[in-house]
């Protein structure tokens, strides 16, 4: 699957440290958890489903949970369209 431009950042978590989260990484958490939270699911439930590598939409956590999830795991490979969030 061809990463879309807008969501190249999901590939493109650490730097070349591989320490340190990127700051268009972190940016584009934010965008996704506000996309995610702005849904009906999130509103009724209050969780979030867990798109990192581990979880894979499998597993719901709190907000905080699931970003730490994607800060320290990354996204499951090629979740660039957020079908799963809709």
């Amino acid at each position: 699957m061809e990463v879309p431009e807008h969501r190249k950042w999901m590939d493109e978590r650490t730097g070349p440290d591989k320490k340190k989260v990127t700051n268009e990484f972190m940016a584009g958490v934010v965008e996704f958890i506000d996309f995610a939270c702005a849904k009906e699911n999130y509103k009724r439930e209050g969780k979030l489903r867990c798109s990192c590598k581990k979880c894979k939409c499998m597993k719901y956590h709190l907000v905080d949970g699931v970003k730490m999830h994607l800060c320290m795991k990354g996204f499951m490979s090629d979740y660039y369209y957020w079908t799963n969030h809709d």
